[in-house]
């Protein structure tokens, strides 16, 4: 099985509230240059932009990410441990009590 390896590997940098469950920052990031898909009939390149391609934005829309980050909070609510797997990605994270 193939993974899709890339040098662009840090897909975004969140800081999140646990008190009220809102972003405080958020910055996805994608890779600068996309390839360009060819379509399956006639070779031409696809319009897709690259979407699924190693180093693209998985979650290209604001609902897509505040789902994302959601279930982030979620699964990080009561960890002990500093890196996790989630949605097929590694998350490293740190909890904070007081922040100002």
């Amino acid at each position: 099985m193939p993974t899709n390896l890339t040098l662009f590997s840090v897909n975004a940098i969140l800081l999140l509230s646990t008190d009220d469950r809102s972003r405080i920052l958020a910055k996805y990031y994608s890779a600068p240059h996309q390839h360009p898909q060819p379509s399956s009939k006639d070779g031409i390149s696809g319009g897709s932009g690259g979407a699924g391609q190693p180093g693209s934005n998985p979650y290209p829309t604001v609902k897509e990410q505040k789902a994302f980050e959601k279930g982030l909070l979620e699964k990080t609510n009561k960890q002990t441990s500093d890196v996790i797997l989630y949605d097929g990605r590694v998350v490293v994270f740190k909890m904070e009590g007081d922040v100002m």
